[in-house]
């Protein structure tokens, strides 16, 4: 039996990102291909990397299109495996796959906040229950994508609790421009303090900070052009009246930059914000009351100090960043 046949039992319609791919100069070869040739090691790994490369170029599919194209072909290999013939069993799984770790992971938050059960989670995933526990259980202990650091409870009913929802874009540059032009159209009708222009401030920064120097160069004339300003990459946080300390340092955090904590005593601490640290790792822990509210600081030189919140005076960002 040919894949193609196969891929018709799996309904891989001529709408489906797998038929797309079966388009292709590459996808037809393996499309035609008898199933116990398709399957041998060599044909194995060719599909696999030109599966691949097709996912991840530009004409590739985009958002819920990439897990469609997954779990076709997860599904193919399945259904081939039933049918029979070949000289041993193949399968595509999640960890075999063109998805990478951590668009897995944002696949899994996707489901479990749609309150679908662990095996409902693993059938969407193309994988065992055992392997989406394992996920869960990393994202309970903390994880980061990018920028943004997140951490999510799992429920009884295989749900997630958390406030956490991260959104990816790989964008274009003129869809970048077309964001960031908004944030600055936004941010100019809000006066210095208020917290939606702050937000908007970091948005912009956390946007702006990953786009190569060529891409900065064209984005800045053409933001210039239509006489929009941004705080730039790094938000004036510290301009903004009405914006706590606690505020700036939760900022700061967010966008990965060091801070340049000034103390009441004249003391000064640069280092990063360690929110998910605990006293006992702080090396003055014995001179803080555990009574009261304090944050604790992963300095320079890697030691964690632990500082009374009444006693700072002042957050900024440290040079360098």
């Amino acid at each position: 039996m040919r894949v193609a046949e196969i891929a018709e039992r799996v309904g891989c319609d001529p709408e489906s990102a797998y038929a797309k791919f079966a388009d292709t100069r590459e996808g037809t070869r393996f499309h035609n291909m008898q199933w116990p040739i398709f399957v041998t090691d060599e044909n194995y790994r060719s599909f696999c990397k030109a599966l691949a490369d097709y996912a991840n170029s530009e004409e590739g599919p985009q958002s819920n299109g990439r897990h469609e194209l997954f779990l076709s072909v997860h599904e193919l290999f399945e259904k081939g495996n039933e049918i029979g013939g070949a000289p041993k069993k193949r399968h595509y799984n999640l960890d075999k796959s063109f998805i990478g770790t951590d668009e897995a992971n944002l696949m899994l938050l996707k489901a479990a906040h749609k309150g679908m059960t662990q095996q409902a989670i693993a059938a969407y995933l193309g994988c065992s229950r055992t392997a989406v526990q394992k996920r869960l259980s990393a994202l309970a202990g903390g994880v980061r994508f990018g920028d943004s650091y997140i951490k999510a409870e799992p429920t009884s009913r295989g749900g997630l609790k958390s406030t956490a929802h991260p959104i990816f874009l790989p964008l274009r540059l003129h869809e970048v421009y077309l964001m960031l032009s908004a944030l600055g159209e936004f941010r100019a009708e809000r006066s210095g303090g208020d917290p939606e222009r702050v937000l908007a401030d970091d948005l912009a920064g956390r946007i702006y900070s990953q786009l190569s120097d060529y891409a900065k160069g064209g984005i800045d004339k053409a933001l210039d052009e239509r006489g929009v300003r941004l705080a730039g990459l790094r938000p004036d946080f510290d301009s903004s009246k009405g914006v706590d300390d606690s505020d700036r340092i939760v900022m700061y955090e967010k966008m990965g930059l060091n801070l340049k904590v000034g103390l009441v005593n004249g003391d000064v601490l640069v280092g990063c914000f360690a929110h998910h640290a605990d006293l006992q790792k702080c090396v003055n822990a014995a001179e803080i009351s555990k009574d009261g509210s304090y944050i604790v600081f992963k300095l320079l030189d890697g030691r964690y100090w632990a500082v009374d919140d009444s006693q700072v005076f002042s957050v900024v960002a440290a040079s360098g960043n």
